[in-house]
């Protein structure tokens, strides 16, 4: 009788154990692959973050493209004051004239306003694009530490599974 109850011991403990090692390996299993989404994941944001880095770049050309055309149509509105004036001086038009290249200029004065409004805009939008890519930049680290205590942690089942 005290070898059965020790054989039955002996078994309880081995079918302990066994449980132990089946929830280890559950465990193992289930970590490797919160890993792999982490993984898939991390490439997500990495192709979100690229995307945005062409976006930013392509901001950047647009506004480089804006203050060219913001320097030609001032040099424009410029050039037509210094011809207006010219031909005020020497010809000494009609009033009819005068008015006539008076409003011409003020016409320009309101493109160009127009178009300093569309660059304020411009810039308006490129700052938008990148608050959102320091939220996206944010969200990556975070899946990166996730990733490494997820790394960690099977590091750690893996040494106690070679213990056990």
């Amino acid at each position: 009788e005290s070898s059965q109850n020790s054989q039955n011991e002996e078994f309880k403990k081995a079918s302990e154990v066994e449980k132990q090692l089946q929830d280890e390996i559950n465990l193992k299993i289930q970590l490797e692959n919160q890993l792999k989404e982490s993984k898939v994941s991390e490439q997500s944001l990495k192709e979100k973050s690229t995307q945005l880095e062409k976006e930013k770049i392509q901001l950047e050309e647009l506004k480089s493209q804006l203050e060219k055309e913001k320097i030609q149509v001032e040099t424009q509105v410029e050039n037509g004051k210094q011809e207006m004036a010219k031909q005020l001086e020497t010809s000494k038009a009609s009033i009819e004239e005068r008015q006539d290249q008076l409003e011409k200029a003020h016409k320009e004065m309101q493109d160009l306003k127009e178009r300093l409004v569309q660059l304020e805009n411009s810039q308006r939008s490129q700052n938008e694009v990148a608050e959102k890519r320091g939220d996206v930049e944010k969200s990556l680290q975070d899946e990166i530490k996730l990733k490494v205590q997820l790394e960690t942690k099977l590091k750690e089942l893996e040494e106690a599974q070679k213990l056990a």
